[in-house]
């Protein structure tokens, strides 16, 4: 007598446990495309590499061979311990690859395992899922992944004074459907006389509110031997809400038979749902009606059938397609039609003999790749194939032959463009000793018309050559490897090497080159990265450990793309990538967004790396490059358009080359750049990937951001920050980020997690910071969450003062919902006269208490104002000849021309000609009551030019002088103009006299434009030289010779010129905006109640000046008619 089979122990079926979760995962995410939307439904970063690694077979078959023991003792257990481990480090793994900010690895682990849960219970066990969901411990979303969710518990068992009827319903169907399913359980080996389902539509729906419904629905299914129709009875509660309190009962009722023909066994099935439906209960019950049919035919192999393929698509010695089964199955009902086929035993053979010399060398002769696959149709979701993206799936096999030759994936796709077509890729490895191979994207396609068209099967089949190719040596003396990527539809052609030598010196490349360009033009681009990586001392302990460069051809710098890619990491792969050849797809994919195709355009540029002792504590990558619009070619001028530095600084100790624990790691990105034609500068460094402490054990992570910006031009601004701005500052310049990553330093022990952010910028017109804390203990269900923050502003003048923002809560939560909490909400303002003005909320269960206050004490100490004589610096300011500019004439003739005399401190002006006068002390036609930081000695001022005299005669033609000021540093400004207001603004300055609307008499002599050509002889007696003498003439210019002096002589170059080109478009192609004139306007009638003068028609602070608080300030453009 065979000896009884012992169950599994609780070691036994936690190792199962654990490795089904990490097949989920790995079946869950294996579909980029698939997992990249998963990601995004749950909040996980879907940028990264999606895909988790699949554990290995070896580590798989020594947990199944520990599951399957019937003795199981401590060695086993010890045994297996590690294994789990390895499992389990492949899920921590993938976790911390799709981590954000909020949302760390464990974090994941537990969403992942909730997710998984759900999807258990939906498979394996649906009475239970339809429990689970009716109790709320299951959320079900239509356009997020169903999770495990036990928050709900414990409001259910607290019960729920206020509940409604529809709640009441809910627990008393609850219990019902739980004790008829427990008791169907029991008798379910008395024959399964009945079957009993909680939570079972067997008429699903698409509204929310049917399916609501359907969730606290119990159906009992009645089966009857021998006889084919099983009938069923459906009991629904209907709350107040819905027109009860009562019951629904509905009788539905199913016809099934199977028959044998051939091969094949079809069954037939056909149902009536609703057939009979009555309500019994208020207001008075009535009979339903609304019997829905459907029938349903489906197909699959008998057991006559026997183990031939079903389907061979190709000939048997060559590249082929086979399908071990072919099943499928048609369903109609009353509004809903649909098909499904499926492939089983399926097997994609290809011959490798058909490929080029690499490939048909390859040991085997041939690739098999097992896979099973559905394709869906119907009349809700369209065509599809089960478990992928439309009419694309990928099917992650992961099958191995003898440890040598691995499978990676089978990816099929149904294309419907053109000719009817299937094609089948896929990724594939190989490992011979020291050398490893890997081919992706080799596959068939299978033309599925000329099929139809009557061609012979053999010949449908196409050998589809790989689109990347991969090759690793490890000989000793020489290691490296490469990597080739095709993709010929796009005309792309990518490659990486790297060869290191002796392991003292290595050489990297990386190539991509295009020849069609994104907008079907016709043309070309090429980028190269080249480096050599190497070791020689310099000085005082420092280490050239490589030199490098770039070239782009037709290729550009997107600045926006590179720093927005330092938070995954961009730089690593710019500045001497670690593995170019194992990280390929990534690199070649990412420099496409870094570097986009620009027609015309050159990038170039160096990069050296170097280090600090011996092994490295400290490396420092740099690079430089340089971006040149129009150099290979267009109509426009070749210029300058930008210069990135881009740079990374790595400090760890110990030494990373050591591979002990860090207990230091400062991993900082830097990308700065100069825009010549925005006139804009910008360097931005983000800290990443750093800690203080011991890694692996207990740490402090380190983060954050700092910035300096400043915008040159017509409208200038300044910002310099490190961890981000005051939430409502507002006048950030142009390609600046609202929002910056705060500097921290988070910790985490245990159940605690500790995190403190802070920033501090300054602004031309402002001071502010700030700081957060965040604390958050969790124990099982329960966990206390609390906060403190505050955002300043800071003022120095005229003594130190500060406004905070302040924000604090504490809250104790159980399964997510808060059962006490403490809250404040206010604003400080100290030192010295002190106010503070808030809210208060404190709240426990169902009771809150909320209570606003607004308090002040103490009073402003007494501050001796330190004042400046400004109308005496005026005058020495305006004294300066150093601020008189003399302008030559730009109308008419000069009639005179100024020999270069020694005129003294004062210079000389021509009498036709301009002079300007131009201060920058204080702006002019504007109140101010400061300079710096002192008061002004006799307060506030105004100061303007009324008018100036040449002599003994007053000056007619004289036009202001403006300037940018920052109005902050002359007037008091507040905390809404801080935040809110220009950096910058334009005022007088200074006066212009002159005209050029002034005539000659007589008319100019005209002349032939004329030049002499003379050429320079050597010494005669230098015999050797056969020099001869030409006689000297006179010629005449021709029209293109003059034109190209007039374009490109000194007169084309000046300044004037080059604002003109600018204003209208010219070479460069840059703009230029100016301010818009405002207006005052009357804020009830909205008519126009005073005019600015023209000079300081832009200014914001002069308008709120006239208007004195009590007009509206607007551009003139928006008046009625303006």
């Amino acid at each position: 007598m065979a000896e009884e089979k012992k169950p599994p122990n609780v070691f036994q079926k936690t190792a199962k446990w654990a490795e089904e979760v990490v097949e989920w995962i790995e079946a869950t995410f294996g579909d980029p495309a698939l997992a990249t939307q998963i990601l995004a439904d749950l909040g996980l970063d879907a940028s990264g590499p999606a895909a988790p690694q699949p554990a290995s077979d070896a580590n798989r078959a020594k947990i199944d061979e520990f599951v399957a023991k019937q003795d199981v003792d401590e060695a086993a257990l010890m045994a297996v311990v590690a294994e789990l481990k390895a499992l389990v480090q492949t899920g921590l793994t993938f976790a911390d690859a799709v981590k954000t900010d909020s949302v760390d690895a464990n974090d994941v682990l537990w969403l992942l395992f909730k997710v998984w849960v759900a999807d258990s219970l939906r498979a394996r066990n649906p009475a239970a899922y339809g429990l689970c969901s009716l109790a709320g411990l299951l959320t079900e979303d239509e356009e997020a992944l169903g999770a495990l969710d036990l928050a709900p518990l414990g409001r259910f068992l607290q019960g729920d004074a206020a509940a409604d009827t529809e709640a009441v319903i809910n627990r008393l169907s609850f219990l019902t459907g739980t004790i008829l399913v427990m008791l169907d359980a029991m008798v379910d080996g008395a024959e399964g006389t009945i079957e009993a389902a909680y939570g079972w539509d067997p008429d699903p729906s698409d509204d929310p509110g049917a399916a609501a419904v359907a969730g606290r629905a119990l159906t009992v299914k009645f089966h009857i031997p021998e006889v084919p129709v099983a009938p069923a009875l459906s009991l629904i509660g209907v709350p107040r809400a819905h027109g009860g309190p009562g019951v629904l009962l509905s009788l539905s009722a199913a016809l099934e038979f199977a028959s044998v023909i051939g091969a094949t066994k079809y069954t037939f099935s056909a149902g009536a749902h609703g057939a009979f439906a009555a309500y019994l209960g208020a207001p008075s019950p009535r009979l339903l009606s609304g019997a829905r049919p459907s029938f349903a035919l489906r197909t699959e192999p008998s057991a006559e059938a026997g183990g031939k393929p079903a389907l061979v698509l190709g000939t048997s010695d060559g590249s082929r397609l086979e399908i071990g089964a072919l099943t499928w199955g048609i369903e109609a009902g009353s509004d809903f039609a649909g098909f499904r086929a499926t492939a089983r035993n399926g097997k994609l053979v290809i011959a490798l003999g058909q490929g080029d010399g690499f490939l048909s060398s390859l040991p085997g002769g041939t690739i098999e790749a097992p896979f099973d696959l559905g394709l869906l149709a119907d009349t809700r979701d369209g065509v599809r194939f089960e478990g992928g993206s439309g009419l694309k799936v990928n099917l992650p096999v992961a099958a191995s032959v003898f440890g040598v030759f691995r499978i990676q994936y089978v990816e099929m796709e149904l294309l419907l463009s053109g000719r009817t077509a299937v094609e089948v890729r896929g990724g594939f490895s190989l490992k011979l000793g020291p050398f490893t191979a890997s081919v992706d994207k080799l596959g068939l396609r299978a033309d599925l018309a000329s099929l139809a068209e009557g061609a012979d099967i053999g010949k449908v089949v196409e050998f589809l050559p790989p689109k990347g190719i991969g090759l690793r040596l490890d000989a000793g003396v020489v290691k490296g490897g490469g990597y080739l990527f095709v993709d010929a539809e796009r005309g792309e052609y990518a490659g990486a090497l790297e060869l290191t030598f002796v392991g003292v010196f290595s050489v990297k490349a990386i190539c991509l080159l295009t020849t069609k360009r994104p907008d079907g033009k016709p043309g070309w681009a090429l980028l190269l990265l080249i480096f050599g990586q190497f070791s020689v001392h310099i000085a005082f302990g420092i280490f050239l450990n490589g030199i490098g460069g770039l070239i782009g051809l037709h290729h550009r710098i997107d600045t926006k793309a590179l720093t927005e890619g330092m938070r995954t990491g961009a730089l690593d792969d710019i500045l001497f990538p670690k593995d170019p050849v194992g990280d390929a797809p990534r690199i070649i994919n990412r420099y496409r967004q870094l570097f986009p195709i620009e027609p015309d355009t050159l990038i170039l540029g160096p990069m050296l790396e170097l280090a600090f002792s011996q092994p490295p504590i400290v490396y420092v990558r740099l690079g430089l490059l340089f971006e040149v619009r129009n150099a290979l070619g267009g109509d426009r001028p070749v210029a300058l358009s930008q210069v990135v530095l881009i740079g990374q600084l790595l400090a760890q100790m110990p030494p990373k080359a050591t591979g002990a624990p860090a207990i230091l790691k400062l991993l900082v990105d830097v990308v700065g750049f100069y825009d010549a034609q925005e006139q804009f500068l910008m360097i931005r460094a983000r800290l990443r990937d750093s800690f203080v402490g011991i890694e692996g054990f207990a740490k402090l992570d380190l983060s954050g951001e700092l910035l300096l910006a400043m915008q040159f031009g017509d409208d200038p601004s300044f910002v310099l920050s490190a961890g981000g701005f005051h939430p409502t500052f507002k006048d950030l310049p142009k390609g600046v980020p609202a929002v910056l990553e705060r500097l921290a330093v988070s910790f985490g022990i245990g159940p605690i997690r500790l995190r403190c952010e802070q920033y501090f910028a300054i602004t031309s017109n402002s001071v502010q910071g700030g700081i957060k804390c965040l604390l958050v203990a969790k124990l099982g269900p329960a966990s206390i969450e609390g906060h403190l923050a505050f955002d300043a502003i800071l003022y120095l003048t005229p003594r130190f003062r500060f406004i905070v923002g302040l924000d604090f809560a504490v809250a104790l939560k159980a399964f997510g919902e808060s059962l006490c909490s403490v809250s404040v909400t206010m604003s400080l303002e100290g030192p010295g006269e002190w106010r503070a003005k808030g809210h208060f909320t404190f709240s426990i269960l169902f009771w809150d208490v909320d209570v606003d206050f607004d308090e002040g004490w103490g009073s402003a100490p007494a501050i001796a104002e330190e004042t400046v004589q400004i109308k005496q610096a005026l005058i020495d300011e305006l004294s300066d000849s150093a601020r008189l500019l003399p302008e030559a004439p730009v109308g008419g003739s000069g009639l005179v021309t100024l020999a270069a005399v020694d005129a003294g401190p004062v210079p000389l002006a021509h009498p036709l000609g301009r002079l300007t006068i131009r201060q920058r002390l204080v702006p002019f036609e504007v109140t101010v009551d400061r300079l710096g930081t002192k008061r002004l000695d006799g307060g506030p001022a105004l100061f303007a030019v009324s008018g100036v005299t040449v002599g003994k005669e007053e000056a007619k033609a004289i036009e202001p002088v403006l300037d940018h000021f920052a109005r902050g540093q002359f007037m008091e400004l507040s905390e809404q103009e801080r935040l809110g207001g220009k950096s910058f603004e334009r005022f007088p300055c200074g006066i212009s006299v002159g005209t050029s609307a002034y005539k000659v008499g007589g008319e100019g002599r005209r002349v032939e434009a004329s030049y002499e050509e003379k050429i320079l002889e050597p010494q005669i007696f230098i015999d050797r030289f056969p020099w001869s003498v030409l006689r000297l003439e006179r010629r005449a210019l021709s029209d293109v010779l003059l034109d190209t002096h007039v374009a490109l002589g000194a007169a084309a170059k000046s300044s004037r010129a080059l604002r003109g080109a600018l204003a209208s478009g010219g070479p460069g192609a840059a703009s230029v905006t100016k301010d818009l004139p405002l207006t005052l306007v009357d804020p009830d009638s909205l008519a126009e109640t005073a005019r600015l003068k023209a000079v300081v028609a832009g200014s914001d602070a002069v308008a709120h000046e006239v208007g004195g608080g009590r007009m509206l300030v607007m551009e003139s453009f928006e008046l009625v008619g303006g």
